[in-house]
């Protein structure tokens, strides 16, 4: 496979991830708008951590059943103080409770989108470099 092909493919699969995470982000925004925070939840555990590797997760019991949802650090801190209690949301289709904003982070969206811009430019500025050297090694 030649270099040029492989980039191409990189930038498509970079695309399809960022649309991807834009549409999952886009439906967590939509979901706020149009749905109430949950309500009548018992808190069964809170897990803050400090470590990159460990996150910070809420264990809830809502209608019967027991969720995890995933919060950030700083409300955790809040929530062990008792100075906030969180909003969440209920996603039906997949049955599951996500904080405010974080159906899917941000970071993601950012990341892909650095990604797929960035590895296939800079690709093809060494690819072209590398075509100027000599044409018969690419």
């Amino acid at each position: 496979m030649k270099i040029k092909y492989f980039l191409i493919i990189v930038f498509l699969f970079g695309f399809l991830v960022s649309a991807y995470n834009i549409s999952k982000f886009i439906k967590g925004v939509n979901i706020e708008s149009t749905t109430i925070p949950i309500s009548g939840y018992q808190v069964l555990d809170i897990h803050c951590s400090a470590f990159i590797r460990d996150s910070s997760y809420l264990n809830i019991f809502w209608q019967d059943d027991s969720y995890f949802v995933a919060i950030t650090e700083d409300l955790c801190k809040k929530i062990n103080a008792g100075v906030v209690n969180p909003k969440l949301f209920y996603y039906k289709e997949k049955n599951i409770i996500f904080q405010e904003g974080l159906l899917i982070p941000k970071a993601y969206i950012y990341l892909s989108v650095l990604f797929t811009i960035l590895f296939p430019l800079m690709g093809f500025i060494v690819y072209r470099k590398e075509l100027n050297n000599s044409v018969s090694s690419m």
